[in-house]
């Protein structure tokens, strides 16, 4: 268990590096004071300015939506593995009850066979073949 949780640790620390990592070097601050644009953060020369609207939403609400949007999925792999379990107890009842109605079905056939052969065995002078007693 602890190194589950150890692992888990080390596959969060290495997301949030590799998220501040790509912010480092994606983002800019001016550090003149002749940059009289927008307000935000400048990006390298070739993509302009990213507003702070820009980076919140890429930085907040984007992996918000995807951890939800993660969630619903796996939620719904999860019913769908589930699902199956919630019937098995049921479809195991009906295996049995099959099962047994038709065992009981030939024993009882097989009971009245034999009763039937003791009947014969009875009306015939003399002692029952052996192979007949133990039938029973």
């Amino acid at each position: 268990m602890a190194d589950a949780i150890a692992s888990s640790d080390r596959v969060f620390l290495g997301c949030l590096s590799l998220i501040i990592i790509v912010l480092v070097n994606a983002v800019q601050v001016p550090i003149d004071s002749e940059h009289t644009g927008c307000p935000g953060v400048r990006l390298t020369p070739r993509l302009g300015w990213l507003s702070a609207y820009q980076v919140i939403l890429t930085v907040v609400i984007v992996p918000i939506l995807v951890a939800i949007l993660t969630s619903l999925v796996a939620w719904f792999m999860a019913h769908r593995a589930v699902c199956p379990l919630t019937n098995a107890p049921r479809l195991q009842r009906d295996f049995i009850a099959d099962a047994n109605h038709e065992l009981r079905t030939l024993l009882t056939a097989l009971s009245s066979k034999v009763q039937i052969l003791e009947y014969r065995l009875r009306r015939e002078p003399g002692p029952p073949p052996s192979s007949v007693c133990g039938m029973r």
